[in-house]
């Protein structure tokens, strides 16, 4: 403990008698610092009056504001029901930025417990949400689980996901 506190006092006695630091003063961005390592810049005036220099090379700079990639997500309504009964199954497209997808074509494959399959493509596009719904009716006498793969096409992209619920009474 007693080395401890002999550090930290030697520590104290260095910094307030003083080691010759100096504060760096930093200069604002010029053109020319910009050109000298290759980028052509030009300047916007900030609120405060500074200039503000930045990269015009669009080549760079390219935002692809464009739709790459699928994610598909899908829900059904009542998670346990009837052997015989209706379900409706809500799926949400989006885009790889989350932003919703209009006018994407959805199609469901349905399961039954008993091997039994449907396949359907919904009447409806996704809306201005990236959302659509189907709903059906059923009538088994098999308990278990229905499964269902979603697949939602949007111009030459595709996405699936899958989702399910329980036939219990």
């Amino acid at each position: 403990m007693r080395k401890v506190g002999l550090v930290f006092l030697a520590l104290i006695w260095m910094l307030s008698s003083g080691l010759g630091w100096t504060k760096s003063l930093l200069r604002p961005a010029k053109a020319a610092d910009f050109d000298e390592i290759g980028y052509r810049v030009t300047g916007e005036t900030l609120f405060d009056g500074r200039k503000f220099f930045y990269e015009t090379n669009t080549e760079n700079n390219v935002v692809n504001k464009g739709i790459s990639s699928l994610k598909v997500r899908a829900y059904p309504e009542q998670a346990v029901t009837a052997l015989d009964g209706g379900q409706t199954i809500y799926v949400i497209v989006q885009d790889q930025r989350l932003a919703p997808v209009l006018g994407a074509q959805v199609s469901l494959v349905i399961r039954m417990p008993s091997g039994e399959e449907d396949w359907i493509i919904l009447p409806t596009l996704t809306d201005e949400n990236g959302v659509t719904q189907f709903a059906f009716s059923y009538t088994t006498r098999t308990i278990g689980i229905v499964e269902i793969k979603v697949t939602a096409v949007h111009e030459k992209l595709q996405g699936t996901t899958s989702t399910c619920f329980w036939l219990w009474w």
